[in-house]
């Protein structure tokens, strides 16, 4: 059983590397993304709603789905962050208190 096990992790790790080598990533263009943002925010905004809508007409692309993430963030200066922070905070909070009332 031994003999066979170092063999094997060898060709799995091979298969693994390989399996890695093509894949791609997704650049952005930052300069772009927010001349864009500045220019236009309604279509930004527009995105974002297209995107978090439940049954989108079209999917979109990768690039739309891009600069709607990162051009929301950008519109609204990181000030979700900060809210969605407070907001895990306050559901901690009643999670625990809840935790205390039920023993």
């Amino acid at each position: 059983m031994k003999k066979y096990l170092i063999p094997f992790l060898l060709i799995f790790c091979t298969l693994i590397g390989t399996a890695q080598e093509h894949k791609s990533f997704d650049t952005s263009d930052w300069k772009r993304i927010k001349n864009l943002c500045a220019s236009r925010p309604d279509s930004t905004r527009n995105l974002v709603k297209t995107l978090t809508s439940r049954a989108p007409k079209s999917p979109l692309t990768t690039e739309e789905s891009l600069l709607a993430y990162i051009g929301q963030s950008y519109i609204s200066q990181g000030k979700e962050e900060k809210i969605l922070q407070e907001m895990f905070k306050a559901l901690i909070i009643s999670v625990y208190k809840m935790t205390q009332m039920a023993s």
